[in-house]
């Protein structure tokens, strides 16, 4: 491995560090409402405090844009989980649509790097080993990731690829995946 992966990797590693810990600190001290009092309204401003929407896109065999889907899911503590568990959704097969990722893909890590508003998302190495090849494939693959993620994570400005924990030039040997990718939301379908 050479100096400059080495020192990227440690350079990330305590990012990831010091963000986790500024996350950890920040969210002991949430207070509660006492047991028992109830202000009218309150319990829907509660279920929508203790949830998130969430917008997942599709691709189906009749449009070329990805297809939205809403889903309501319980809000996690920390924000990362959010991301790791919109993720999980993401990669899961549905019936009727289709995830351009080989099966049994699935995600490792990933890390937010908040200074420069870029996610790092780390895939099993079945993303690398099962790929079709083709430039169309990887390109899906990448819109189909970023433009995600990026849409319903506003803080986020772009993705980066790892697999197996390490960087990867390529998914099938076209598209250069040794830098972050940037949305581009015009492959997304609004709703009617």
């Amino acid at each position: 491995m050479n100096k400059k992966l080495l020192y990227s990797l440690v350079a990330l590693a305590v990012v990831f560090f010091v963000v986790a810990l500024v996350i950890f600190l920040s969210g002991s001290g949430a207070e509660k409402a006492p047991a028992g009092t109830t202000v009218p309204g309150a319990q829907r401003e509660a279920v929508q405090a203790d949830t998130v929407d969430l917008k997942l896109f599709f691709m189906d065999q009749s449009d070329w844009r990805l297809v939205p889907l809403t889903m309501r899911i319980p809000r996690p503590a920390v924000r990362t989980q959010l991301y790791r568990e919109f993720l999980r959704l993401l990669l899961q097969p549905r019936e009727g649509s289709r995830a351009p990722l080989p099966e049994g893909t699935s995600l490792r890590a990933l890390y937010y790097l908040e200074a420069d508003h870029i996610l790092v998302v780390d895939f099993n190495q079945s993303l690398v080993t099962g790929f079709p090849a083709g430039s169309r494939s990887e390109m899906e693959f990448i819109r189909f990731i970023v433009n995600n993620i990026c849409y319903n994570f506003r803080e986020i400005h772009s993705v980066r690829f790892m697999v197996g924990g390490n960087e990867v030039k390529t998914l099938s040997g076209h598209i250069d995946l040794s830098r972050p990718f940037r949305p581009n939301f015009a492959y997304l379908k609004k709703d009617e």
